[in-house]
């Protein structure tokens, strides 16, 4: 790993890495290295190499069809690499591949497509390619080619459209949209002309929720950065389970829309593992929530000395809660939301009863053990101490009953 604070030479030779067996992490940021390599070992992990513009490595123009060779990558971080132009279709060769970031690759305008038969098993979760300049949406059509897909965004692309193969993956997802805007919709049943909102749960409803959506409309001439805290609370307005989201940014005229799933809330809010708790305890947890609160923090200037500062901001709100049932109306169709909360969690414990499943809730359910930056984009430095509060506080709540 080497990191820079300013751009420098790194004096190797084409085969400097060729007797490093055991390298696992290849980081290099604001390094510019000497000569061409001339070989990567087979069993690195992770290559994070943001930025990188230069002709010393083959990924310059093109990620090069060996790829597949570093048959171990877990990985791949190839951000504002902005000359890469082309991906090959052995991309999909590397199986343990569960991260690959191409964010703000500008020249980078279409994907392999995925061919079964040809590449086999591709456990991709995590797909960044947001402000890129994609187009084509083909390698999103067929819908084997991210079986095991959580997270895409394709935010800032030039998409149309998305393949009606996706549409059923928006229903489970959490997602983000800012639209044209400066009234809350009516149909919101939760409005606020302040910075937060609270929706009080009817009695024995919280395991119906299938989706939790907000409405953010600035009421200020200038742009605002601003931060979300959702919450889901007992009675006492003790805390049960919370998320953080942020920063981003809100302009006079727009409106920011957050959807909540259900299966976001169980995975960030309320995390539960069929291999430590029983299906009773997590339905016990789940019927602790008797309120939802949502609350939108300032940040300053973007280029205030102190970005964190909290400062006060000029908004409203909305809060809309989807029950199982309910209904979303998608190109003038009646969809169907996403499963309940009671659903997942019934079919949860059902596959791991029958021995099918592989996946916990907990949010360390994947790559224990290896150095993993997941989620590092937006996650909040703050997460896994308000998780660890969430924890404590539901057990306080158990206590007192």
């Amino acid at each position: 790993m080497l990191k820079l604070p300013e751009q420098r030479t790194l004096y190797l030779n084409a085969t400097s890495l060729k007797k490093m067996k055991r390298l696992r992490l290849l980081i290099f940021a604001n390094v510019v290295l000497s000569t061409a390599i001339g070989y990567l070992p087979n069993e690195l992990r992770l290559i994070d190499l943001p930025g990188y513009q230069f002709p010393t490595l083959p990924f310059n123009s093109e990620l090069p069809s060996s790829i597949d060779h570093i048959v171990g990558l877990h990985e791949l971080h190839l951000s504002a690499s902005r000359k890469l132009v082309h991906i090959p279709s052995s991309i999909y060769k590397p199986v343990f591949l569960d991260i690959f970031n191409l964010t703000s690759c500008t020249s980078l305008s279409e994907f392999p497509n995925y061919v079964q038969e040809i590449h086999g098993n591709f456990e991709l979760s995590e797909l960044y390619l947001q402000n890129s300049n994609m187009s084509k949406e083909d390698f999103l059509v067929t819908p084997f080619s991210f079986p095991l897909l959580q997270h895409l965004d394709l935010s800032g692309n030039k998409f149309a459209t998305l393949p009606s193969a996706r549409k059923g993956f928006l229903r489970d997802s959490e997602i983000k949209v800012t639209l044209p805007g400066s009234d809350i919709p009516d149909w919101f049943s939760h409005k606020s002309i302040t910075e937060s909102a609270t929706f009080d749960m009817p009695r024995n409803m919280s395991k119906k929720i299938s989706a939790v959506i907000i409405c953010v409309v600035s009421r200020s001439m200038r742009e605002q950065i601003i931060g979300m805290s959702f919450e889901l609370l007992h009675k006492s307005d003790s805390r049960v389970g919370s998320l953080r989201r942020g920063n981003f940014l809100i302009e006079l005229g727009n409106m920011w829309l957050i959807y909540l799933s259900a299966s976001t809330l169980l995975s960030k809010c309320l995390p539960y593992s069929p291999f430590k708790d029983t299906k009773k305890s997590v339905l016990k947890k789940i019927n602790l929530v008797y309120k939802i609160k949502v609350s939108f923090m300032g940040r300053s200037d973007k280029y205030d000395y102190d970005y964190d500062r909290e400062v006060p901001i000029s908004i409203c709100c909305g809060m809309h809660v989807l029950w199982d049932q309910d209904e979303l109306m998608i190109e003038q169709k009646r969809i169907k939301v996403s499963e309940p909360i009671s659903h997942i969690i019934e079919r949860t414990y059902d596959d791991f009863a029958n021995g099918g499943i592989q996946f916990s809730w907990s949010s360390q359910q994947k790559g224990a053990g290896l150095p993993s930056r997941k989620n590092r984009f937006e996650k909040e430095d703050l997460e896994e101490e308000e998780e660890v509060a969430n924890i404590s506080e539901t057990e306080k709540i158990i206590d007192n009953l």
